[in-house]
C-alpha cells in the first residue's frame, strides 16, 4: 500500500491555505483548499483523507469537483446533442438560479436532498421579472435538467456524487392551456394573413417578411414536424414522396434519437416544389422567432392566441380522427410512447357534438330490432 502524505502549509502568493494530500492510488495531489481559515482548512484535508481510506475499503467516494465546473463541463458534453435553444435554456437556469442558491464554488458531492427540497421550493411560486409567479411547468423543467446533471455525475469515471439528491422529485401539477379547435376557413385565413405580399418591399417589409411563414405553417400542418426539425431540413432528406426526419445537429437523429420515415401528401410535395433552391442545400433555412408574424395573423382572424406547436397539435387532432390508431401517430409523429402522442390528439367540437346528437348507428337498430323479434337469429 503506498504511503499517504497528507499536511498543510502556506503560499505566499495566495491568500489561501494548501495542501499536498494522496488518494487512494498514491497519487499526490498539491492543490489550494480555499480556505483562510487553518480549522476549516484542515476539515478539508480530514476529508480527502477519510475518501481515500473509504476508497481503499471499497466504498463509494465521489470525487471532488466544484459544481460551477461540473455544470460548465455537463453543458459543453451535451451541447452536440441538445438544440440551441435548449442548450441556452439549461445554462441560463444554471447560472441565474442553480448557481447563486447552492453556490458557485461548492463541491458536487456535498450537495444533499435536503439542499434541492429547499431549491425547489423556493422556486414554486417565485415573482418573475416581467410580473406573475413562475409556472408549475418552468418548475418541472429545472427539476428534469437538475435530474438529468445528477445522472450525469454518477457516471462511471467521472463519480461526482455517490446519489443523485436531483432525481425522483414528484412532477408538480401543470394546467394546460386549451387548444383552439380551429375549422379549415380559420386555418386558410391564418396561412393568407401570413403570406408575403407581391412586390417589391421596403425595408421594414424585408425584415418582417423574412420567413416564408404561409409555406413553414402550411408545411407544419402537413407533416407536423417540430419548429427545429423544419429549420434543419435538407433537400436530400426528401425521396420522391417520403421524407426522412433528421433533424438534429448529428444527423441521422431526431428528437428522440431516431430517424424516421414521413409519408408526404400531395399538398406537402408541392409545397417542397414551390420553393426557390437555397445554397446551403436547406428546404426552409433556421427558422426565427414566429411570434411577432403569429400575433399579427392571429388579430387578423379574430383568434385569441396563436403559436408554432399549435399545428402539431392540429396534424395529429386529424390523423386521429381518419382513424390512425396509436402506433401510427407515434410513427407519424416521432413519439416515443402512445402517452405523449395522446396530449397532442384533439377531438373537434363539432365532431363530438355529432356523435352525442347523432342518429343511432346501424350496430344499435340492430340490438332494438332484436329486441322487438326474440325469436330472430342472433348470429345472423
Amino acid at each position: 500500500m503506498p504511503r499517504a502524505r497528507s499536511r498543510l502549509f502556506r503560499d505566499k502568493r495566495s491568500p489561501y491555505w494548501q495542501a499536498v494530500w494522496s488518494d487512494a492510488q498514491g497519487l499526490v495531489h498539491r492543490e489550494s483548499t480555499r480556505c483562510r481559515d487553518h480549522g476549516a482548512a484542515s476539515t478539508w484535508l480530514a476529508t480527502r483523507e477519510l475518501e481515500r481510506v473509504s476508497a481503499q475499503a471499497g466504498i463509494p467516494v465521489a470525487r471532488a469537483a466544484i459544481l460551477d465546473v461540473a455544470t460548465a463541463e455537463y453543458v459543453a458534453e451535451r451541447e452536440p446533442i441538445w438544440s440551441e435553444g435548449w442548450r441556452d435554456v439549461v445554462e441560463g437556469f444554471f447560472r441565474h438560479r442553480v448557481l447563486p442558491h447552492l453556490g458557485a464554488e461548492r463541491t458536487v458531492s456535498s450537495i444533499t436532498r435536503a439542499d434541492v427540497e429547499r431549491f425547489r421550493a423556493g422556486e414554486i411560486g417565485r415573482p418573475k421579472r416581467g410580473g406573475g409567479v413562475v409556472s408549475h411547468a418552468t418548475v418541472n423543467r429545472m427539476m428534469a435538467a437538475l435530474a438529468a446533471f445528477g445522472a450525469w455525475c454518477m457516471v462511471e469515471g467521472r463519480q461526482y456524487h455517490v446519489s443523485n439528491p436531483w432525481g425522483e422529485h414528484e412532477p408538480l401539477p401543470e394546467d394546460e392551456l386549451p387548444v383552439p379547435d380551429l375549422a379549415e376557413e380559420q386555418i386558410q385565413s391564418v396561412l393568407a394573413a401570413l403570406e408575403q405580399p407581391s412586390g417589391k418591399l421596403g425595408a421594414h417589409g424585408r425584415r418582417r417578411y423574412r420567413y416564408p411563414w404561409r409555406a413553414i405553417v402550411e408545411f407544419a400542418r402537413e407533416t407536423g414536424l417540430r419548429k427545429g426539425e423544419l429549420g434543419r431540413l435538407r433537400r436530400e432528406d426528401r425521396r420522391d414522396a417520403t421524407l426522412y426526419v433528421v433533424s438534429s445537429r448529428a444527423r441521422g437523429r431526431t428528437k428522440s434519437r431516431k430517424m424516421r420515415p414521413l409519408p408526404l401528401s400531395r399538398c406537402a410535395q408541392a409545397i417542397l416544389d414551390a420553393l426557390p433552391a437555397r445554397a446551403d442545400g436547406l428546404i426552409f433555412g433556421p427558422i426565427g422567432d414566429p411570434r411577432a408574424a403569429f400575433r399579427t395573423a392571429a388579430k387578423a382572424v379574430g383568434l385569441g392566441r396563436l403559436w408554432m406547436h399549435l399545428f402539431r397539435h392540429l396534424f395529429a387532432s386529424r390523423l386521429a380522427e381518419r382513424g390512425a390508431g396509436g402506433h401510427e401517430l407515434r410513427d407519424a409523429g416521432g413519439w416515443s410512447t402512445s402517452r405523449m402522442a395522446d396530449r397532442y390528439t384533439h377531438a373537434r367540437m363539432e365532431r363530438l357534438r355529432g356523435l352525442i346528437e347523432g342518429p343511432p348507428s346501424e350496430i344499435q337498430s340492430k340490438v332494438v330490432d332484436h329486441e322487438e323479434d326474440p325469436e330472430a337469429d342472433p348470429v345472423a
